[in-house]
C-alpha cells in the first residue's frame, strides 16, 4: 500500500522519474486490467497553486504516465514544467496527488509524492 513518500531534493525545472507500486489491501498489485481511473493533481504544497495544469488530470497510461500491465508499477516521468516555482521562496514543496480505482470503481486509493525543489535564479 502506498500512502505518501518524499524524493529527493531537486533543483527549479529539473526532469526525473518517480515510480510506485500499487497494491490492494492484501499487498498484491493491482494489475491494468482492472482499473477503470488514474488521475494525478499537481500542487505547490503552501499557497496550493496548481502546477502544469495538473488538476485531476487523466494519467492511466497518459500524459507521462505508464501503469504496468500486471505489476502495479506506476511511473512518472517528471517534465520540467513539473518542476516549476511558483511561490518566490528559496524552496517549495511541490505535491503530486495520485489517486486510482479500480474494479469497477468500488475500490479507489489515493498517494502523495512530495516533490521538495530548490528555486534557484535565473531559471
Amino acid at each position: 500500500m502506498i500512502d505518501s513518500f518524499t524524493v529527493e531534493k531537486q533543483l527549479e525545472r529539473s526532469s526525473g522519474v518517480v515510480t510506485a507500486t500499487l497494491t490492494d489491501e492484501s499487498g498484491t498489485a493491482v494489475p491494468l486490467a482492472t482499473v477503470t481511473a488514474l488521475t494525478l493533481t499537481l500542487y505547490d504544497q503552501g499557497t496550493r497553486a496548481i502546477i502544469n495544469s495538473r488538476r485531476n488530470q487523466n494519467v492511466l497510461n497518459a500524459n507521462g504516465v505508464t501503469y504496468g500491465a500486471s505489476n502495479g508499477l506506476v511511473t512518472w516521468l517528471v517534465r520540467p514544467a513539473d518542476m516549476a516555482c511558483v511561490s518566490g521562496a528559496p524552496e517549495e514543496v511541490h505535491v503530486a496527488l495520485f489517486t486510482c480505482k479500480w474494479e469497477g470503481g468500488l475500490k479507489e486509493r489515493a498517494w502523495r509524492v512530495m516533490l521538495p525543489i530548490e528555486n534557484i535564479p535565473y531559471v
